[in-house]
Order: C-alpha cells, then sequence, then structure tokens
C-alpha cells in the first residue's frame, strides 16, 4: 500500500512540472514572439537607412546659373496683419 501512495505523489510532482514547464514554455514564447517583432523593425529600420545612404551616394551635385535672377518672395503680403 506505502508503494501506491508513493506512486500517487510521484504523479501528483510530475503533474505540477509539467504544469510549471508549460507556464515558462509559455513565458518563453511571448519574449520570443516580442524579440521576433522588434527584429522585425529593426530590419525594416535598416533597410531605410541602407535605402537613404544609396540615395545619398547617388546624389548629383546640381549647378545653379548664378546668371539668373533670383526671385524673392514678400511674405508679408500672404498674412495681413490683424
Amino acid at each position: 500500500m506505502a508503494d501506491k501512495k508513493n506512486n500517487v505523489i510521484s504523479f501528483k510532482e510530475i503533474s505540477a512540472k509539467k504544469l510549471e514547464k508549460e507556464k515558462e514554455l509559455d513565458f518563453y514564447y511571448k519574449h520570443l514572439d516580442m524579440i521576433n517583432q522588434r527584429m522585425s523593425f529593426l530590419e525594416m529600420d535598416m533597410r531605410v537607412t541602407k535605402d537613404i545612404i544609396a540615395l545619398l551616394e547617388n546624389e548629383t551635385l546640381v549647378s545653379v546659373d548664378d546668371s539668373l535672377p533670383l526671385i524673392e518672395i514678400d511674405d508679408d503680403e500672404d498674412y495681413p496683419e490683424k
């Protein structure tokens, strides 16, 4: 009879350990999802940064003709005083 009692306790311990491991797995899956999301954002940020660098590297200098007169804009006409 003592053996059956030990088996019941062992089963309870195993069952408790199983639940504990399931909770631990759930914890790590949640963190894994969070890390994957952060990695996704970092990868997008990296692509945008690389695109910006490529645009800057391929940028050409535009020459401005100094012989043309500059057009001045008078902002006061657009916004009359109160």
